[in-house]
């Protein structure tokens, strides 16, 4: 979570579907090692703010679960943050993305290593943000993700049911774009990305440096974007 009015939103939906679970909730006037402990000894279900992603020990089934509802961005309006981007302006560099950027990579090994801490360790994670299938991203997410299975001697088991479901949208999206009236190179070029079109939720953009396409396909490939194209990604989220 990132706030406590996200926590105390959550908490009361959970309550609410599940009233039979314990719920242990973060609160601003309640410290985080207590609430901690508290769940050692309970169990049940903790929601927490960021804070609670760093300098935690749930080892073994005092953890097999960890959901991930938002990537750990900085908090870009501290001044902190506020300071490198006025830099960035100043000296017309582009630090301020990449540091920004490493600073979610760095929280994000820590979160997820609240889940596997030893060879002994194991559990399920749920990261629930879409940013994480952002191409900017995702390479060095699932990079760290990997990571936990070298700690454990074994590969990550990655959710089959999401690759089924994925498997069943390309399928759909496929057929969306052969049946589609458009000109011939571009359906070829969207049947050859179908796979990045469902994992980024945009279309590819081509790259005429490497001489494959002409200037006269980006110009047309550029209007069917603005005019097939938003019924076809349509049918890459169904």
């Amino acid at each position: 979570m990132w706030s406590f009015y996200e926590v105390e939103k959550i908490t009361a939906s959970l309550k609410e579907l599940i009233p039979q679970v314990n719920i242990i909730e973060a609160k601003k006037n309640t410290p985080a090692a207590q609430n901690i402990n508290r769940f050692k000894k309970e169990g049940g279900i903790l929601i927490g703010t960021r804070n609670y992603g760093t300098g935690v020990n749930l080892p073994k089934k005092q953890l097999e679960k960890l959901f991930i509802v938002k990537l750990p961005f900085p908090i870009f309006t501290t001044k902190k943050w506020l300071d490198i981007k006025t830099q960035d302006k100043k000296f017309k560099t582009s630090f301020y993305h990449s540091a920004y950027k490493n600073a979610m990579i760095v929280a994000f090994r820590q979160w997820i290593g609240r889940l596997i801490r030893s060879k002994e360790d194991k559990g399920d994670l749920y990261i629930l943000d879409s940013r994480y299938n952002n191409k900017r991203y995702i390479k060095n997410l699932e990079y760290w993700l990997d990571r936990m299975g070298v700690i454990q001697d074994e590969k990550i088991a990655y959710s089959t049911s999401a690759c089924s479901v994925n498997t069943q949208k390309e399928t759909s999206l496929k057929e969306k774009i052969k049946t589609a009236k458009i000109e011939e190179d571009i359906k070829e070029y969207l049947l050859a990305k179908t796979e990045d079109i469902i994992k980024y939720n945009m279309f590819p953009a081509p790259d005429p440096r490497k001489g494959e396409f002409s200037r006269d396909f980006m110009r047309r490939y550029s209007a069917f974007k603005k005019t097939d194209g938003a019924n076809i990604l349509k049918a890459a989220n169904q």
